[in-house]
């Protein structure tokens, strides 16, 4: 399992605007092959915002980066105002 840890920043007074998009994202990460959760979060003091999302393979999670229904997402985002200081790290899952 993967962890894909995405922040951004759009400034402040963003919060709404943001909270739009994800709403409407959130649709298309569960139909996603592979998605088991997604989380958005925010700092709202910095106008920093993002997800978090688990996915069961690292191909599940790359098909998705690559497909239409991301490029909406972005779309949307970048709707919102330009992003700054973009932020994307992966996580390999393990148990102990």
């Amino acid at each position: 399992m993967v962890i894909r840890v995405f922040t951004f920043k759009v400034g402040l007074g963003r919060k709404e605007q943001i909270e739009r998009v994800a709403k409407k994202a959130l649709p298309l990460f569960k139909a996603a092959k592979g998605c088991e959760w997604v989380y958005f979060i925010e700092d709202e003091n910095n106008g920093e915002y993002g997800a978090v999302s688990l996915w069961k393979t690292k191909e599940d999670l790359y098909a998705f980066l690559q497909s239409s229904q991301f490029d909406h997402i972005h779309e949307a985002v970048d709707s919102v105002g330009p992003r700054h200081d973009a932020i994307e790290k992966m996580f390999q899952v393990y148990d102990v």
